[in-house]
C-alpha cells in the first residue's frame, strides 16, 4: 500500500514535533480521521526509519536515569522495537556527561559501561558522533577512571569514529591520540579540551598522522601542555581542507622559517588562537619580543582566503611593563596580516592583545565587511588599552553631508562588545558613537543592533540624555564590575 505525498509530510512532521517522552502522541488521528498508526504502518520500511531518525535527537545523553529517546522507541511494541533496533543510525549518536569520579558509584559505573556497549552493538558499522566529558576531579588512587575506562572501549571502534568532543583526564587522551595502534579514518571533527593532569603529558599526535587531511573541524583547547607554535604549523600543513581551527599555542621558538602565505588554507573559515606560555610567568623584554615575532611569523605563514571569523587572545606578561606594546615593526606585520584576511572577515576578536588604538584602527581599516567586534583588556587602571575616546572617535561615522566624501569605517558594524578599565572613555563620546550608527539614512550603512561593556568605572550607570532616545532602538548592556547594569 502506498500514499501521496502530504500524508507522508503529515507523518513526518508530526513525528518531529512530538517529545518522544509520549510516543503514543503518534497515535493521533490526522486531517482526515485516519490515526497516525495506521499512517505509519502503512509507509514503505525505508520511510519509516527516516521518520525514526528525524524524531531522535542527535547526542543522546546516556549518563542519565532517564531512558535514551531509541529505547523508548522500541518500547512501543514489537513492530517499533524490531524497527529500532535495525536502525544503527539512531543508536550511533551519544554523549556521556560524567560527574566526578567521587560520585560514581560501583553500580552507576557498571550500568553506564552496559549502556555503551549496548549502543555501539546497536549502531554496527555505522560512523559514530559523541562526547566524553567529566567533571574535574582529583586522582588519588592507581586504579582507572570511569572515563578512562570509557575511552578504551570507543577506542576500540575508532575505525568508526566521525564527529568527537572529549574533555577528560590529560594523560588518558594523550595515551590515545599518541598511539599509533588507533586510527580515525572517518574522523571529521575531532575537540580536545582535556581536564587536570599531574604529569602534562604532551600530545604527539602520533595516531592523527592519516587523519589531518580528511578532518573539516580541529579544537585542541589544552591549557596545561598546549601544543608548540611548530606542532600547530605541521599541523595545518597536514591539513588543506579544514574548515574551523581552535588552539592555545605555546609561543616558543620556531625552527622553520615559513614564507609569508606559505600554509593555504582554501576552506578555512573559523580560527580563535590562544597565545601563551605554559607556567604563565612573565618573561623579560628581549624573551618577549622573540616571542612577538613567532606569533607573527605563525600569522602571517596563513593564506585564509575565505576567513570569515578570527579571534586571537593574547596571555603572554612582560616583566618591563614599558614594552608590552607592539613596537612599530612588530604593529606593521599585524596590520599586514590584517590586510591580508580583512576582505572576507565578518567577525573579529582581540583578547588583551598588546596593540595601541592607532595600530587597532588601522586594522580595522582593512574589514569592510566586518559585522561583530570584541575587544577585551584588563580592568585595572594601570594597564593599557586601545579602547578609548580616540578609538571610538575612529569608528564614529561622519555627518551625512561629508559621507560621500569620506570613507565610511566598517560600514555593516551590529554588534560591539568591549571590556575595559574605562579610564580612558566618556560617555559623550560614547553618545556620538552610537548616534552616528543610528542616525543615518545611507542604505549601505548597518544599523547598530547590540553594544555590550564592561568597565570598572560607572560611567554608564546613568546614560547621557542625548542617549537615552536609542535605548528603545538598540540593546544597551552595561556591567561596572561589581554588578550589571541592563538598559532597555
Amino acid at each position: 500500500m502506498t500514499m501521496d505525498s502530504s500524508s507522508t509530510r503529515t507523518v513526518s512532521r508530526r513525528a518531529h514535533s512530538t517529545t518522544l517522552d509520549n510516543p503514543w502522541s503518534l497515535i493521533d488521528s490526522d486531517a482526515n480521521g485516519k490515526s497516525m498508526g495506521e499512517l505509519f504502518r502503512s509507509l514503505p520500511v525505508e520511510i519509516q526509519t527516516e521518520i525514526f531518525v528525524f524524531a531522535v535527537n542527535p547526542l543522546t545523553c546516556l549518563s542519565t536515569h532517564s531512558l535514551p529517546q531509541p529505547t523508548i522507541l522500541s518500547q512501543v511494541c514489537k513492530t517499533w522495537k524490531t524497527l529500532a533496533t535495525s536502525t544503527p543510525h539512531i543508536w550511533s549518536s551519544f554523549a556521556f556527561e560524567l560527574p566526578r569520579e567521587a560520585d560514581l558509584t560501583v553500580s552507576r559505573q557498571r550500568q553506564i559501561v552496559n549502556r555503551m556497549q549496548y549502543w555501539l552493538e546497536r549502531s554496527c558499522h555505522h560512523p559514530l558522533d559523541f562526547t566524553l566529558t567529566q567533571q574535574r576531579s582529583v586522582r588519588n588512587r592507581n586504579q582507572p577512571e570511569h572515563a578512562e575506562i570509557l575511552l578504551l572501549t570507543l577506542l576500540s571502534h575508532s575505525s568508526r569514529w566521525h564527529h568527537v568532543r572529549v574533555s577528560i583526564w590529560n594523560d588518558d587522551l594523550a595515551n590515545a591520540f599518541n598511539d599509533r595502534g588507533n586510527r580515525f579514518p572517518l574522523l571529521r571533527s575531532l575537540t580536545i579540551d582535556p581536564t587536570i593532569s599531574k604529569t602534562r603529558s604532551p600530545f604527539s599526535f602520533k595516531s592523527l598522522e592519516g587523519s589531518w587531511l580528511q578532518l573539516s573541524t580541529v579544537h585542541l583547547v589544552n591549557y596545561r601542555q598546549p601544543p608548540p607554535i611548530d606542532q600547530a604549523l605541521r599541523i595545518l600543513t597536514s591539513a588543506p581542507n579544514i574548515e574551523s581551527f581552535t588552539a592555545n599555542l605555546l609561543c616558543d621558538s620556531v625552527s622553520r622559517k615559513y614564507e609569508e602565505g606559505d600554509i593555504r588554507l582554501p576552506n578555512l573559515t573559523h580560527m580563535h588562537l590562544i597565545f601563551q606560555y605554559v607556567d604563565g610567568i612573565p618573561r623579560p623584554k628581549a624573551v618577549f619580543e622573540d616571542v612577538m615575532r613567532n606569533c607573527l611569523s605563525f600569522l602571517t605563514s596563513l593564506s585564509m582566503n575565505a576567513l570569515r571569523s578570527f579571534s586571537l587572545e593574547w596571555d603572554i606578561e612582560c616583566t618591563d611593563h614599558s614594552c608590552i606594546q607592539l613596537g612599530s615593526t612588530a604593529s606593521e606585520t599585524l596590520v599586514v596580516f590584517l590586510r591580508t584576511i580583512g576582505l572576507t572577515l565578518q567577525e573579529l576578536s582581540f583578547l588583551y592583545l598588546p596593540i595601541d588604538d592607532g595600530t587597532l584602527l588601522d586594522c580595522l581599516a582593512h574589514t569592510p565587511f566586518l559585522k561583530y567586534l570584541q575587544l577585551k583588556y584588563s580592568l585595572v587602571d594601570d594597564e593599557p588599552t586601545p579602547v578609548n575616546d580616540k578609538f571610538l572617535g575612529g569608528l564614529t561615522l561622519p555627518d551625512s553631508s561629508r559621507q560621500e566624501h569620506s570613507t565610511v569605517p566598517l560600514p555593516l558594524l551590529a554588534t560591539v562588545k568591549l571590556e575595559t578599565c574605562g579610564i580612558s572613555l566618556t560617555a559623550e563620546r560614547l553618545a556620538r558613537f552610537v548616534r552616528s550608527r543610528m542616525d543615518g539614512h545611507d542604505l549601505r550603512i548597518g544599523r547598530l543592533e547590540r553594544l555590550e561593556l564592561l568597565t570598572q568605572r560607572p560611567l554608564y550607570v546613568q546614560y547621557p540624555p542625548e542617549l537615552t532616545e536609542f535605548t528603545h532602538r538598540l540593546d544597551i548592556f552595561s556591567r561596572i564590575a561589581r554588578g550589571p547594569v541592563l538598559v532597555s
